[in-house]
């Protein structure tokens, strides 16, 4: 992450597509569960962080943005899903 960089939010989104990609409709990147999930799933984080975080309702906010939540719904959805197992 460069904060001076202008190009952050599309290595974000390029670093989403190929999470969705390597999950390619399936439970885990691999195999079976690797440190690419957790990778994955923090990574994640930057998009929307989880629901159990303790973070105010500011601190959420900054965190979270709405455009990529929607664009990447299924990422999340599958974050909170390998947090819960």
């Amino acid at each position: 992450f460069d904060p001076k960089a202008t190009d952050n939010q599309e290595r974000l989104v390029a670093g989403l597509e190929a999470i969705r990609e390597g999950l390619d409709g399936g439970p885990f990147i691999y195999e079976t569960f690797s440190a690419a999930d957790m990778v994955a799933a923090c990574l994640i984080t930057a998009v929307q962080p989880q629901a159990d975080a303790d973070l105010g309702p500011a601190t959420r906010a900054v965190w979270t943005d709405e455009t990529l939540v929607e664009r990447f719904s299924d990422l999340v959805t599958w974050r909170d899903a390998l947090r819960a197992q």
